[in-house]
């Protein structure tokens, strides 16, 4: 046996025997021809070695975060390097070359035989190892040996790729980290949980470290230089990464996913629709409201000398509260009985002001026999459009703030006087309600329907325009 394998282990010699050498690639021979030459200047360096030993190392310093020491003894050595500002090349001692791409980091130990242990904990390293002892590169996933070969470890984790792309079940089974193998020239052994796998020039291997360890030859790899994938193409290269039962998993879910993005989409579009709808709805009730008319309203109303009023129904006999109005305001009958009292009352008041005010204007006293609304719609028809006009002007401006009310109303217009009673109907047995039954209850049941049970609104116009 060789003497360089009395230091194998068994499991080091068996991967060696399952070992099958590939063809020599292209340009092999002259590459083997360079190799020997460069290992006949070697010898001529190593004389050297010893008087540059500390500039090298401070010029290694300088490069971000590397360090290297030589043992006593040799040709020992150790070194490490981290937080890499630029592509960086490394002499491993006797053994090889490294190329670390920034973001990188590795530490290493090359002992007096040349036997090398690599511990290569992130990012993207190429490199380039010379016939000798035993080389190991060990990983978070995994380690990988070789004798004499180039090869590329990439360290990629998983946290590196949005939740929202990897979530769920897909989430659970890439946990952890993704490395991959690719082989130049040569052939590794990379070994995980699941046992080694040999890799051959032009051949990638990716090993996992979660949930169950394994190595799995698989195409290029994914790079830790490439932004989170999102688009389809990306999305199609990490999971040729995987294997098959994985990728199915990781499948199903980025389908659903991608089915639970259109819905919500959907969702939110038609969310958008309601809100527009709701907000022109509303934008039509402040329109067309009685009460609680905004400030804005009560202007444009001022402007056109529009009255909108809410007053009991001008019946023969007072209304009385509903039974579905009961239970719409959640009253019992004892407070049922208070509000219809109050309403009667009030349903008095407001008839016999009609019938003064109809008896003033028409001259006619047997009013006994006439409805209130009938009294109210022969006054319309006994006084001048222009005197109308000008009553509902006034109100309008008093509704909207813009006039204080008279100091004497009595001296008004009779059609003044039938108008002011309406438009000011509403507030005052709401006021009435207030005092036996709160004004929380008062206001609610007003805006039960939005106005007592008349609920009027118009204009004839302002003066000096027709109606």
């Amino acid at each position: 046996m060789h003497p360089d394998l009395d230091s194998w282990s068994s499991e080091e010699r068996r991967a060696l025997e399952a070992w099958v050498p590939a063809l020599p690639p292209p340009g092999f021979a002259e590459r083997a021809t360079r190799a020997a030459e460069a290992t006949r200047a070697r010898s001529a360096r190593r004389r050297r070695r010893s008087l540059a030993a500390a500039a090298a190392a401070a010029a290694l310093i300088a490069l971000g975060g590397m360090e290297l020491r030589r043992r006593s003894g040799g040709e020992a050595s150790e070194g490490s390097l981290a937080d890499l500002a630029e592509r960086t090349s490394v002499r491993l001692g006797s053994r090889g070359v490294l190329v670390a791409e920034v973001g990188s980091a590795a530490r290493w130990t090359i002992d007096g035989e040349g036997r090398a242990r690599v511990h290569h904990t992130a990012g993207n390293i190429f490199y380039r190892v010379d016939p000798g002892g035993p080389f190991i590169v060990e990983t978070p996933a995994g380690t990988v040996r070789v004798t004499g070969t180039c090869f590329r470890i990439e360290v990629v984790s998983m946290k590196a790729f949005p939740a929202a792309f990897l979530g769920g079940a897909a989430g659970a089974a890439l946990a952890g980290t993704l490395v991959t193998v690719s082989v130049s020239e040569g052939a590794v052994v990379a070994e995980a949980a699941k046992g080694p796998s040999v890799v051959r020039a032009g051949e990638t291997v990716t090993l996992r470290s979660a949930p169950d360890g394994g190595a799995v030859a698989t195409g290029a790899p994914p790079s830790a230089a490439r932004r989170a994938p999102e688009a389809s193409e990306e999305r199609a290269e990490l999971l040729a990464t995987l294997p098959v039962e994985v990728r199915r998993q990781i499948e199903g879910v980025l389908a659903e996913r991608d089915a639970l993005v259109e819905r919500r989409s959907q969702l939110e579009s038609e969310l958008r629709d309601t809100q527009e709808k709701l907000a022109a709805a509303e934008r039509d009730l402040k329109e067309d409201a009685i009460v609680d008319i905004d400030q804005g309203t009560l202007n444009r109303m001022a402007e056109e000398c529009e009255l909108r009023f809410d007053h009991l129904a001008l019946t023969a006999e007072p209304p009385n509260m509903s039974p579905a109005k009961m239970d719409r305001l959640e009253i019992t009958p004892e407070e049922k009985a208070v509000a219809d009292e109050v309403f009667a009352q009030h349903h008095e008041e407001l008839v016999a002001t009609i019938r003064a005010l109809y008896t003033e204007v028409t001259g006619d006293r047997d009013t006994g026999s006439l409805a209130p609304n009938a009294m109210a719609s022969e006054m319309n028809d006994k006084v001048p459009t222009l005197e109308i006009q000008q009553a509902f002007q006034r109100l309008a401006l008093e509704r909207a703030g813009q006039l204080p009310p008279p100091a004497n109303p009595g001296a008004e217009s009779p059609i003044y006087r039938l108008y002011r009673a309406f438009m000011t109907s509403g507030d005052r047995l709401e006021a009435a309600i207030s005092d036996r039954m709160g004004p929380d209850f008062a206001h609610r049941y007003r805006r039960l329907e939005d106005g007592w049970g008349s609920k009027r609104r118009g204009s004839y116009g302002c003066p000096g325009e027709h109606p």
